[in-house]
């Protein structure tokens, strides 16, 4: 008896697993896992400090470029350098990559991007790195802004996204 329920449990199983849908980038009904940026910081910085953010994408699906534009309060940050992030280091070479034009009066970073040969399938990777001098005291926040992240298909995949806080502690 307890042979035959074995066996029906494993039909059952097996019933019910070729009843899901496939799973894949194409399936309408695949879960979505959403797609992440965020910059990783304590947020707490001091006048004259060198501060190195890097912009972090998780759950990255069939990705092979993205753009954005980088804007920062330039009474508080300097900006100094945009390089490439660890998403456009692929094989034994270096994916397309234009680090922008820096508006250091307005606080802008604009038309940052990088185009991949082959996507990318990950959980994480790095996809810019900004290196700031703190020039001021007060709070403030680093956001995006005209981002897209695109897949090899050409379809621009949702995001989402925190502005990166921060708080500049004036020197006692």
């Amino acid at each position: 008896m307890k042979h035959k329920l074995f066996k029906y449990a494993i039909v059952l199983i097996l019933m019910g697993c070729l009843a899901m849908p496939a799973f894949g980038a194409d399936s309408q009904d695949a879960p979505v896992f959403k797609t992440l940026l965020s910059f990783k910081s304590l947020g707490r910085w001091f006048p004259g400090q060198v501060v190195n953010l890097e912009l972090f994408a998780y759950n990255l699906q069939d990705i092979q470029k993205f753009r954005m534009d980088v804007k920062y309060n330039p009474n508080q940050l300097r900006l100094v350098y945009v390089s490439r992030g660890t998403f456009l280091v692929e094989g034994q070479g270096l994916a397309e990559w234009n680090s922008g034009v820096v508006d250091h009066q307005q606080g802008l970073a604009a038309k940052i991007s990088g185009i991949r040969t082959q996507s990318f399938n990950g959980k994480e990777t790095i996809l810019i790195r900004l290196n700031f001098v703190v020039t001021g005291a007060g709070n403030g926040q680093i956001t995006l802004e005209n981002s897209k992240i695109i897949s090899s298909k050409g379809i621009e995949r949702e995001f989402d996204f925190t502005p990166l806080q921060y708080q500049i502690e004036q020197e006692k």
